[in-house]
């Protein structure tokens, strides 16, 4: 990759790093998924109910779920030549999510379950945006492969 392209890489990921959603509407989803995620889980649901009043932990919430759908729309939408792994890699703060684990957890079971759970939220937005928008593809002529290479990747990122 020439250095002209690596710049407009980076201006591309740092516009998308600048997209606004609704803080309301993200939280509105995280909260849901989360009853989702716990229903079967009720030890654990007790923990995390006492986590959402936890203002570092509704902000990676939040996070993960912008994440999800901002890089879901991405992969849709992109051009083939763009490389969606630098998306990735340059969209996903995983340092800001350990920081707030670390700040949110007080053993490494807990880290485990919450750094768990904010991967889940994000691979789980991300699924749901990326099936319900895969219809794009007439518009933006990306051949199957492609998609199915991104959601591939971004789910391999993410296990």
């Amino acid at each position: 990759m020439n250095e002209n392209t690596q710049l407009q890489l980076a201006d591309l990921i740092d516009s998308i790093n600048h997209i606004s959603l609704n803080h309301n509407d993200l939280l509105g989803a995280a909260l849901e998924f989360s009853d989702i995620y716990f229903k079967d889980k009720p030890t654990q649901s007790k923990k995390f109910d006492k986590l959402w009043g936890n203002g570092e932990f509704i902000e990676q919430a939040v996070l993960s779920v912008r994440e999800g759908v901002v890089l879901a729309m991405q992969a849709v939408t992109l051009d083939a030549s763009i490389s969606f792994e630098s998306i990735i890699n340059g969209c996903i703060n995983v340092e800001n999510q350990k920081y707030y684990v670390k700040s949110i957890s007080t053993n490494p079971i807990e880290y485990t379950q919450v750094n768990d759970f904010f991967t889940a939220l994000r691979r789980d937005v991300f699924e749901r945006i990326f099936n319900a928008n895969i219809t794009m593809q007439e518009f933006t002529q990306l051949s199957d492969e492609v998609l199915k290479q991104r959601h591939a990747l971004f789910m391999q990122k993410h296990l």
